[in-house]
């Protein structure tokens, strides 16, 4: 990260994905251009409403009972994402698609 700032470049390798992961996973997603074998694709859609199931970490009065609970979630494409997560994109590396969040339906 630090020779993208310094540079305004960043060597990907054979394989970008990992290093667009990274890079879209970041709170505010800098503006990349892509050369066009390497495009991906934008998505505004709206997300469909979910729910996750999560460990609740207090359990029943010390017992070995363990209790789930539940957390908000939205799926964009193949990509979930919690109500509470930073960020305003998700990248769906196996479509390639950068989900734009939709905070106004979440």
């Amino acid at each position: 990260m630090v020779e993208l700032l310094l540079q305004q470049r960043l060597p990907i390798g054979d394989d970008p994905t990992p290093a667009l992961e990274q890079l879209y996973a970041l709170p505010r997603v800098p503006a990349l251009t892509l050369p066009p074998e390497l495009a991906i694709s934008d998505s505004h859609a709206a997300p469909t409403p979910g729910i996750r199931l999560v460990a609740d970490p207090m359990s029943w009065r010390g017992s070995s009972v363990h209790m789930a609970g539940v957390e908000l979630a939205f799926r964009y494409g193949g990509a979930e994402v919690g109500a509470t997560d930073a960020g305003t994109v998700r990248f769906d590396a196996s479509t390639r698609t950068l989900h734009h969040r939709a905070r106004a339906v979440e």
